[in-house]
């Protein structure tokens, strides 16, 4: 039988860590992460005068049912859609698509998943997975979403004063017209991702 002492520590851990984890999670929140939609996203804002640098043309998945702004020279990769439900996915990557520390890293990732957002929501947040990630409720393209970004690299820039739109990983889930879309990316520390980002919309 565990003692009584123990019990208590343990305990104490448990909430320490909810505290811990609920604080993160209000940090990304009050960091204003808006994307597109209408108003004056915080986003598009941060990164207005790196989109008016970038060339970019309009890309649009009519079946998939969103719009993009794309830099010129990257390339979209279509991998199909069903036009029944509008489930399928598209990869946007530099058309020469550099590998990073060896491996080929997912720009930008979007894709209308089968299995409904609550229980994405569930398997992003579950630790028994391995997943780490803190989420944020926040407002994407007029939605109401949820933002996963990693605790450790939350925590590494509140230490060192940064911002958390510096952190690579980036990932984001919501709900719009009957269809569950997941928004990935490992490179949201480029100016042409965190542009694509602020410029998605909702194609009905």
């Amino acid at each position: 039988m565990m003692p009584e002492k123990s019990k208590h520590w343990i305990l104490y851990l448990m909430v320490l860590d909810m505290v811990i984890m609920a604080g993160l999670a209000g940090y990304v929140w009050k960091s204003g992460f808006r994307f597109g939609g209408s108003g004056e996203p915080a986003e598009a804002e941060m990164f207005a005068s790196e989109v008016e640098k970038t060339e970019t043309v309009a890309y649009a998945n009519l079946t998939i049912g969103f719009a993009i702004d794309q830099p010129s020279d990257w390339k979209a990769e279509d991998g199909g859609a069903d036009a029944q439900t509008g489930m399928g996915d598209v990869v946007f990557h530099p058309a020469t698509r550099p590998y990073v520390d060896g491996q080929d890293p997912e720009y930008l990732h979007i894709r209308v998943e089968e299995a409904p957002l609550e229980t994405l929501r569930r398997i992003a947040s579950d630790p028994r997975g391995g997943n780490q990630a803190v989420e944020a409720e926040i407002d994407f393209s007029g939605e109401k979403a949820y933002l996963y970004v990693n605790p450790t690299d939350v925590g590494g820039l509140v230490e060192s004063g940064g911002s958390v739109a510096d952190t690579e990983f980036r990932s984001i889930l919501v709900a719009h017209n009957g269809k569950t879309y997941s928004i990935y990316t490992q490179q949201y520390f480029l100016p042409e991702v965190r542009a694509m980002f602020a410029s998605f919309r909702f194609v009905d």
